[in-house]
């Protein structure tokens, strides 16, 4: 990646938004989610574990070109290594991004500046915080120089004094409205301008208890990510959607096995209901809901419940 890209983070009344596009170039625009792409970027080298140099045991997945930060671009490294070191540089970051994701505790600010001169990063950033516009207060509609619509509201870059505090700067403020615009020169870059972005806004990392794959959250209380469900059939939902919809499903289904065994093999309902209820405990994992669904399957509970000798005795 030779020319310059633009990483543009926004947080619009809590959504957090991010659009990657070549500097000069507004035809070649990516959306993405700042909160899971870090994650996603885990999925798409795979670990051997056969090289006593981390990042020699990594390699990319057939679909890596899926993910936004590529652009649809085979990545070559620099080019002054030959293969099978191509790809060295983007490897080491992806082995650290790991240690920082999969890590229990937050990064910190002085831990990303060590990290960033480890790497040598050389990503740089406009901070701006959305503000009022006083033409817009004063009832102005166009501006008289150059005849453009005034808007509500404006994005005000970040003025740095000698009382500059980063708690009361980006912790008391950090839901304001704002925007952070990085100018990055590789896919390095791009990856922890995304990740400077969410050590400053004191975000953490954790599973998603759906899908399995790691997200951004300032709170751990949040189980599910806001990808796409990977359950099929239910793809078009996001993880927690397909987890309400799944188990309002199943227990439909639990309910009209209990009445029927209830009805005709009593003995077998408490049992049945054991079971299922030991495995709901679970999280909503997609192997765990499709274990649900077995055990409550119809030729499941045939099989196992509706054995003679759980049959009701008729007086």
């Amino acid at each position: 990646m030779s020319n310059s890209y633009l990483v543009t983070i926004t947080n619009e009344s809590g959504a957090v938004c991010g659009q990657l596009q070549e500097a000069g170039n507004s035809t070649n625009c990516y959306n993405f989610n700042p909160l899971t792409s870090l994650g996603d970027l885990l999925n798409i080298a795979t670990y051997s574990g056969t090289s006593p140099y981390p990042q020699d045991n990594y390699s990319f997945t057939e679909d890596y070109l899926k993910h936004p930060f590529f652009f649809g671009r085979e990545y070559t490294g620099n080019p002054l290594f030959k293969k099978p070191y191509s790809f060295r540089h983007f490897f080491v970051a992806v082995n650290e991004l790991k240690e920082i994701i999969t890590n229990d505790s937050r990064f910190s600010m002085s831990q990303f500046e060590i990290l960033k001169q480890f790497l040598s990063l050389g990503f740089t950033s406009k901070i701006e915080f959305r503000e009022e516009n006083p033409l817009y207060e004063l009832g102005y509609k166009v501006n008289s120089l150059n005849s453009e619509v005034v808007e509500k509201y404006q994005y005000v870059s970040v003025s740095y004094t000698y009382s500059y505090d980063m708690d009361s700067m980006f912790g008391e403020n950090s839901e304001t409205p704002h925007k952070f615009t990085y100018t990055c020169y590789s896919v390095e870059d791009i990856i922890f301008s995304v990740l400077h972005y969410l050590t400053l806004l004191e975000y953490g990392f954790k599973r998603c208890d759906h899908c399995d794959n790691y997200f951004a959250t300032k709170t751990f209380k949040v189980k599910y990510c806001n990808r796409y469900s990977p359950y099929k059939g239910r793809e078009n939902l996001l993880c927690n959607e397909a987890v309400d919809r799944i188990m309002t499903h199943i227990t439909k289904r639990r309910n009209s096995i209990k009445t029927s065994l209830y009805n005709y093999h009593g003995d077998a309902a408490s049992d049945f209901l054991y079971e299922f209820t030991s495995h709901a405990k679970a999280i909503k994992s997609v192997h765990n809901l499709k274990t649900l669904e077995h055990i409550t399957s119809k030729d499941y509970v045939k099989q196992k419940w509706y054995k003679e000798e759980y049959k009701n005795k008729k007086s």
